[in-house]
């Protein structure tokens, strides 16, 4: 037996079950997607503790996992909308009360696996300066919900020609060093940010071992950032937390320019 080598697998994305060679193609860091399930039944009391496999079901299952990739001008022009749930209009991106699905096909090396209306539930955008002052890279994990998962048994192929990876200038990723946090017009160093846009994604079962619907309930935007502590910072913690404006927010951006 051979093992299946995690650099040899690759992902595609498309906006329905069909892939070809203008497909999205990405290089992620890692990704999780998969079908997990579980067995129902064997409630009866038999006289014995072994399980009788006639009295047991396969119950309704869940997909999802997690898609990581380093962030880019180039990604951020597909993934935003999937993320806010409106396309793009020169470079802004509003928010909708619903979200686009989208499909993706993986080859795991072991085997080539289609997960068909996707939706992203979160997504988080991280980075953190190294211990050395090296930057490092913007990523961004997002967290699929699927309604299905097929493999190689259910037709499933990897298309031929295949796309390959952009080599355009929009695909270098964002560090951090190229971050500016502003807050209340006062522009801050930062050591660290988590941005996390919560969807709120729910699941519904009818009459289906699959799930037939996915919807967003609720929307929720955290930023969570480190900085050094000085007079400064402290006086814009107790500007936003303690004062009668703080309800109210306080005018914040957080920019990179590649």
């Amino acid at each position: 037996m051979t093992a299946s080598s995690g650099a040899q697998a690759k992902l595609l994305v498309s906006t329905s079950t069909t892939f070809n060679s203008a497909s999205e193609r990405y290089d992620p860091i890692y990704e999780s997607l998969q079908k997990s399930g579980r067995l129902v039944g064997e409630r009866g009391i038999t006289g014995t503790r072994s399980n009788h496999v006639e009295r047991t079901r396969i119950a309704p299952y869940r997909v999802g996992g997690k898609l990581a990739f380093d962030m880019c001008t180039l990604d951020l022009d597909k993934w935003l909308p999937r993320i806010l749930g409106t396309a793009e209009s020169a470079n802004s991106f509003t928010l909708a009360e619903t979200l686009p699905a989208f499909y993706v096909l993986v080859d795991k090396v072991g085997g080539i696996y289609r997960y068909d209306s996707c939706y992203v539930d979160k997504a988080l955008f991280q980075a953190e300066a190294g211990p050395d002052g090296e930057g490092v890279l913007v990523t961004v994990v997002l967290d699929v919900l699927a309604k299905t998962e097929e493999d190689e048994a259910g037709g499933v192929t990897w298309p031929s020609p295949e796309p390959t990876l952009s080599a355009a200038a929009n695909r270098t990723p964002f560090i951090i060093h190229e971050g500016v946090l502003t807050i209340g017009g006062t522009a801050y160093p930062f050591k660290e940010f988590a941005l996390l846009i919560d969807n709120q994604l729910s699941a519904r079962w009818v009459n289906s071992i699959s799930a037939t619907e996915i919807s967003p309930q609720d929307r929720y935007v955290v930023l969570r950032t480190n900085h050094p502590f000085t007079s400064t910072e402290r006086a814009a913690f107790i500007a936003s937390t303690y004062q009668t404006t703080a309800a109210a927010g306080v005018a914040s951006s957080l920019v990179f320019t590649n």
